[in-house]
Parts: C-alpha cells; structure tokens; sequence
C-alpha cells in the first residue's frame, strides 16, 4: 500500500504511457488499408520490450518494461489461450542530481529486468484471446496488466477500421477508441488509439500512440508514443516499445508450461484474497498470510518451467516490499474497530455544513481520496455503485476530499460524476489515521467505526455493500 502511495502520482505519467489518447485521427482512403487479424499460433512466445522518459520541471522519470506473451493452446473456437507476464521498473532523475549520482542512478536503470531488486512491478495473468484482439475477461486480470497494451483491438470490418471502433471496460471505467490508417510498407497498417478514461482528463494528460501492425505475420510489431501533462508533473515525454523476440516450444512444453501456470496463478490469487481480509487480527492476518507464503514456496520448489521460477521469484520479491506495511496497517486498523468516531463538522465546496452529529441512526461510509491518487479515481466507480445500490436506505456515503485547492476537488467531482457528497476532510485524516489512499471507513448507526477498506480492489463495492448490509440486518 505504501508502494501505491508511493508512485500516485508517477503512474498517472507512466503506468499508460504506451496505451493511447489525445489526438486528433485523420480518415484514410479504404483501398490503402487491408483487414488486420492476428495469426497466433500455439507455442509462440512474444516478447516485448520498451521504455519511456517524461521530463518535467525539477527532473525526469524513467521506466523500462517487458511483457512476455506464451500462445500456450488453440481453443475449439478457435480463440488462443494467452499467459502473460509484464515486469517494470522506475527511475526517478532529479536535475539538481551530481554526474556521480546521475551515472550511478542511470547504470541502474539501464539493469537486466530479470534483476528482481530492479523491478517495481511484476504481475501475471491469463485469458483467452480472438483473432480480432477481442480478450475474455478472467479473474488473474487486474487494474495495471490490461492486455490491449501489446495486443490491441482489430475492427470488425474495413468500413469500421476507418470510422474507428471502441472498446469498453466497465470494471475499470475505461473506454479506448482506435483508428486503421495505412502503414508506410504493403504488408503493414497502423492502428491509432485514444484513452478516453476519465483519469487522463483528471492527470491533464494527453496521449498518442501509434501501432505498427505486421499485416502479414498478424502481429504488432512497433509502438510509439507521445504524452504530455498539465497536472501534477506538468512536462513531456516519449515512449517506444517492440515486438523484440518470437520464439517457438514444443506442444509438450507449452502444456506442462500452462498447466503450471495454471497452478501459479491459483495460489497467488489465494494470497491476494488473504491480503485483502484487512480487518482480521494482526496474529490472525499474520498467520494466514505466512500459510500462503509457505504454500507458494512450496509450489515454487515443484516447478519445472524456468519462466516459472524466474517469475515466482520475482512475485515473492515483490511481496517481501509490502509485507512489513500490511502487518503493520493491520494493527492500526485493528486499534479504530469498535471505537468512537470523533463528532466533527465541515463543509461541502458549496459551503453547505456536514456534521456527523446529524447522520446518527444511519449507517456512513467515508471516502478519503484526492485529484493525484490513481487508486483513488479507479475507486470511485465503485463507491458510485454504493451510493446508488443504498439511495433509498439510511446509508449515507461521503467523499472526504484533502486536495489543498477546492478547484482540484470540485473538477473531479465533475469529471467523475459522482453522485454523493463530496466534504474538505484535509483536517479529518489524523482522527481515523488515514496513511494509505483511497480509504473507506464504515460508521455504525451510531458513529462507531465498525469497517475499514485501504486501496483499491476490483472486489471494493462487493465488500462494502456486504458490510453496510449486515449492519443495517443487524443495528447495534
């Protein structure tokens, strides 16, 4: 958690850096373009590689990043079955910086990414993939590995590719628009994309990329971007990325490799489950999570894929950054269940009075966000969700806002509809020892605070309206 407090605001630059948005598409003539498909085949193995830089005011920010892609089966119809595996690392540059500490902060940055303490991010996920770049959704897909990234979306038709198509993710509140236009070659095409989430227009960000696709081999081959920000890291940047490598295995190893994989991806969900069971004791959470570690261990002893191992290790890594923290907030959280919230009052940025005092005999979810907090904003669809699934109900939702400026807060409010109150809380944090956004705090009918939720989880609304519903079954 304190990792996703840590790089809020560097994602909004660089988590999207090669997806899309922002410009301005130009039609083509339909007898310049030919349909792109992708043409998989079982047993490939795509290996993408790239990096990016974004200069702003006081320094600049780089990261470097690689997504291993396995074609591990044909379906029946007729889709692939894709395991995929992205790793990253960032480096910040600051321009007061010395030539040693520059030298010294560049080497670093230029390491293997198979250096697992180089890597900010590892994650892994699987689904299965159409010809068209249509992806099924899957459990193992989560908010940073979103597969559109090295395998766009194709048109349906000629006609479609040049008035463009659209795809829509509901779970993460994003919609990517793209255009066909001719390639420079007559075995390619270029394939333009626009993020139209509304995250990017609350970053100040704008975005393009262009996608070479290689007609002939059915792949992307080449991505180019350009990004600009006017929030937060106010600058310019520019990112490239490429299909570097296509292997070939044998059927046997891609079934051994899946069915592992297979095995990998279950027990590392089992984990996240746990880590997200934030509100049992510090011994009970302790306990279960060191029960998971063991069973990984365990499974990473077993394995016989090389990748396999290598990425285990890299996911246990990752896992050791957080582990102290999650201990550590289950304590706190611990320590707030079952006491008093304290009786406050502030305002709404229509200077209208909020007091909790007036909420009493009903049930209060609290939000704490602010306009830079990228887990913050991917939250709020669902808290939406809330507030519409309790409208005629004694629930009341508010958002507890500490961005310094109204402005900040009153643009993403617009920006993001939301559909409950949103109050200036910059003072409140300390009371319910706010160290981690976005944080939801339920309040019982009688303001004890009986529910705690740091970050954000695709599983968020579920858990809430569970927990509000026991306590509206159930009043204290």
């Amino acid at each position: 958690m304190m990792q996703q407090l840590r790089w809020s605001g560097v994602i909004s630059l660089l988590t999207f850096l090669l997806l899309g948005s922002g410009a301005q598409l130009v039609a083509a003539d339909p007898a310049d373009l030919m349909l792109p498909r992708y043409r998989l085949q079982a047993g490939q193995e795509l290996v993408f590689r790239g990096r990016s830089e974004f200069h702003y005011k006081g320094g600049q920010f780089l990261q470097r990043e690689a997504w291993n892609c396995w074609v591990v089966r044909e379906n029946p119809d007729h889709t692939w079955r894709i395991i995929l595996k992205r790793v990253s690392t960032f480096t910040q540059l600051s321009e007061t910086a010395g030539d040693d500490e520059r030298k010294a902060t560049l080497q670093k940055h230029a390491e293997n990414l198979n250096d697992t303490d180089a890597l900010d991010e590892v994650e892994f996920v699987q689904f299965d993939f159409a010809p068209d770049g249509r992806c099924q959704e899957s459990t193992s897909l989560g908010f940073l590995t979103r597969p559109h990234k090295v395998l766009p979306s194709l048109p349906q038709t000629l006609a479609e590719g040049q008035k463009g198509w659209k795809t829509q993710n509901d779970k993460l509140n994003e919609t990517i628009a793209y255009r066909l236009l001719p390639g420079s070659g007559a075995n390619e095409c270029l394939i333009e994309t626009l993020d139209e989430s509304p995250f990017n227009t609350i970053s100040g960000v704008v975005q393009q990329t262009r996608v070479t696709f290689d007609l002939q081999r059915g792949l992307p081959s080449k991505f180019a971007t350009e990004i600009r920000q006017t929030f937060g890291f106010e600058g310019k940047g520019t990112g490239t990325f490429e299909l570097a490598e296509l292997k070939t295995h044998s059927a046997e190893v891609c079934q051994q490799f899946s069915a592992e994989a297979e095995q990998c991806l279950s027990q590392l969900d089992g984990y996240q489950q746990a880590c997200q069971r934030q509100n049992l004791p510090p011994k009970e959470l302790r306990s279960a999570l060191l029960k998971r570690e063991e069973d990984l261990q365990e499974l990473e002893q077993k394995l016989q894929s090389p990748e396999l191992k290598t990425l285990m290790m890299q996911r246990a890594k990752a896992r050791e950054s957080v582990l102290k923290y999650i201990f550590e907030a289950a304590k706190d959280r611990q320590a707030l269940l079952g006491t008093a919230s304290e009786t406050w009052k502030t305002t709404d940025f229509a200077g209208t009075e909020y007091s909790l005092k007036d909420c009493r005999g009903k049930v209060v979810v609290l939000e704490f966000w602010f306009r830079r907090c990228f887990w913050c904003i991917r939250a709020m669809p669902q808290v939406k969700e809330v507030a519409a699934h309790f409208k005629d109900q004694p629930v009341v939702v508010f958002g507890m806002n500490t961005d310094a400026k109204d402005d900040d807060a009153k643009f993403v409010v617009e920006k993001m509809g939301l559909n409950y109150v949103n109050l200036k809380a910059a003072e409140l944090t300390s009371g319910y020892k706010v160290s981690g956004f976005p944080t939801l705090l339920i309040l019982d009918q009688q303001g004890i605070i009986r529910d705690v939720h740091e970050g954000c989880s695709l599983t968020l609304k579920e858990e809430v309206i569970r927990s509000v519903e026991k306590l509206l079954a159930t009043p204290p």
